[in-house]
């Protein structure tokens, strides 16, 4: 059995996730600073598109597959929507416990989570990338 993984893709992955980091690392000292500033810019410019973009590639790949629709969703709701569901569920549980330390408060309405606004708001790109899975699997209506 022979592996067909592309290891550019794991390369393409590696750099966004430094940048990542670094836009990270980054943000809270390049106040006032306008080289910081605009690398910074740049960065959040650049990474999440990469991102999506590599996650568009390999869902060409997993479509190729021999399975249905229906296991194509099922597989994007494993994969992506339980992790979604289950850290909201930690994240509002830790919200409303340590309710005087957080910065931010947050409409606990369970519909909120369902139209992707999540009390662990960094987790917007679960359910974005899901609905564009999801857009994805109909539109292509042939195996490529």
């Amino acid at each position: 059995m022979t592996n067909k993984r592309n290891i550019s893709f794991d390369i393409a992955k590696g750099i966004g996730i430094i940048l990542v980091v670094f836009g990270h690392v980054m943000s809270p000292v390049m106040e006032g600073n306008k080289v910081m500033e605009s690398i910074y810019h740049s960065l959040y410019i650049f990474h999440m598109p990469l991102f999506f973009l590599l996650s568009g590639l390999v869902s060409l790949r997993l479509i190729k597959q021999e399975k249905s629709k229906v296991e194509l969703l099922k597989d994007r709701v494993i994969r992506l929507m339980i992790p979604y569901f289950v850290w909201a569920i930690i994240y509002s549980i830790m919200k409303i416990v340590m309710k005087d330390q957080v910065r931010f408060q947050y409409d606990y309405s369970p519909w909120t989570i369902l139209v992707g606004n999540n009390p662990a708001g960094q987790l917007w790109f679960l359910y974005v990338l899901f609905i564009c899975s999801v857009i994805a699997i109909f539109l292509v209506n042939e195996k490529i």
